[in-house]
């Protein structure tokens, strides 16, 4: 049993190589880093909903469901998915853009309707945000090794960053949806076979559901789960989606953009289905009598208990490809994002690649220290929150757009967040504090600046 994680990382590894090995080869940069334009919305939905579906995601889905019951799994599923359909609103609108078919990223919108100067802010911010996604699914798939005594957490976390790497390094845009949705799929499959294995015959669902609503208190409308659960992670999420450039480039990927709502909105309801099947598992964990440890290391142990060796592969292999699914297009966007800075085209996948091992060798770093995956959430979710308000005010805005303003707004924005976490407060403040502190600056500005033509 102790080597399962890297059987496991094998598995994934040799699917993975196939996927890249079928994939298109590429031959322009619009190939490598857009898709060539020409993505359907079927695979656009499904990865999609693999971007979305963090570690974290199975690591907190399995908390709140032992700590707060049924409510605690829904409504932090809610509030990880719905800000994915926000984003993808947002995305339609960013299209009717006149000059949208020349971007390859939300970077370069935000270049075109302000300045190269605010560009730049959003791109560092951008690579913060990507540094966090990194470093917290890399702690999390090294939590998930910890499972097992002999894996040693700094070599199971390297393994794992150097393969994401080395195939979203060569594979491209359509070999990084490619994979998400091979990744997708085994997540699910191995997250369903999981889920009845160690479910029957002991149970079924709805004796699961009964008895854990027995146990823990069924209110959908108790105070301390929706505001503490559901506010605070979507209002973390809206951050993370709408300002995450990995989303935006699936939207300047398809061929039509009438097909941006429908990819999206599919891409949500499979990820609610895939968060809120690990939230059962907890549930089937906590019905069988099982302790819940540190919750996803109880949710492992009820499946060597009960479903065996073979499983306990696959099912690693699920929380495996949870972590990649996240980190490749993350990783890819962050490449895309550096290499448009240049202008020297016949360079730009040379940089792009340069900027993913660094952003890798960064994260690799930060993930020796265990940071806490709750205080990476917040903490770096504040970072993004700040970039929220003066997203929509560059998106919906018809007035001059004065960057060193919006800029302005950004950093004091991220001040506040950090000087926050200081303070004995509730994280729910802290997040929409953080997310409303631009309006200190752009409110009295456009009060006391006339109205200007539109650009």
């Amino acid at each position: 049993m102790e080597h399962i994680p890297y059987y496991s990382i094998l598995l994934f590894l040799i699917t993975n190589l196939i996927v890249l090995y079928s994939a298109k080869a590429y031959t322009t940069n619009e190939q490598y880093f857009i898709g060539n334009r020409q993505m359907s919305w079927l695979p656009i939905a499904v990865s999609i909903a693999a971007t979305g579906f963090w570690a974290n995601s199975v690591f907190f889905v399995t908390t709140f469901s032992e700590t707060n019951g049924i409510p605690g799994a829904i409504y932090f599923t809610l509030g990880i998915t719905l800000p994915v359909f926000v984003a993808g609103v947002l995305g339609y609108f960013v299209a009717k853009h006149i000059q949208y078919r020349s971007f390859y990223n939300m970077n370069d919108y935000v270049e075109v309707k302000t300045s190269k100067n605010l560009a730049n802010t959003f791109a560092v911010v951008y690579g913060l945000a990507t540094l966090y996604n990194l470093t917290s699914n890399l702690t999390a798939f090294g939590i998930i090794g910890e499972y097992f005594p002999t894996v040693d957490y700094s070599i199971i976390t390297l393994v794992l960053i150097i393969t994401v790497c080395a195939y979203t390094m060569f594979g491209g845009f359509r070999a990084t949806v490619r994979t998400d949705i091979v990744q997708l799929v085994l997540l699910l499959i191995g997250g369903a076979v999981t889920g009845l294995v160690i479910g029957y015959p002991a149970t079924s669902p709805v004796d699961v559901i009964q008895t854990v609503s027995e146990i823990k208190q069924f209110d959908f409308i108790d105070a301390v789960p929706f505001k503490e659960i559901f506010l605070t992670v979507f209002l973390i999420i809206i951050g993370s989606s709408l300002c995450n450039d990995a989303y935006y480039q699936r939207v300047f990927a398809l061929g039509n953009r009438n097909n941006i709502l429908k990819a999206f909105g599919v891409g949500t309801l499979i990820l609610i289905g895939a968060i809120l099947g690990f939230g059962f598992l907890s549930w089937t964990t906590i019905a069988n009598g099982l302790s819940m440890e540190t919750y996803v290391h109880g949710v492992m142990n009820n499946v060597e208990q009960n479903a065996g060796l073979l499983m306990m592969i696959f099912f690693v292999t699920c929380l495996l490809c949870a972590s990649a699914s996240s980190m490749d297009s993350a990783l890819h966007s962050i490449g895309t994002i550096v290499a448009r800075k240049f202008k020297n085209t016949e360079k730009q996948k040379t940089y792009a690649r340069l900027a993913m091992v660094v952003f890798c060798i960064a994260a690799y770093s930060l993930v020796q220290m265990k940071i806490d995956l709750w205080v990476l959430l917040t903490t770096f979710g504040a970072i993004r929150l700040s970039l929220v308000v003066p997203t929509l005010y560059i998106i919906f805005a018809k007035t001059h757009l004065d960057w060193k303003m919006l800029a302005t707004s950004i950093f004091l924005a991220i001040a506040v967040g950090f000087y926050l976490q200081t303070l004995d407060i509730s994280k729910f403040t802290l997040i929409w504090i953080s997310m409303v502190t631009p309006l200190a600056v752009i409110v009295p500005y456009r009060l006391l600046k006339p109205l200007t033509d539109s650009r």
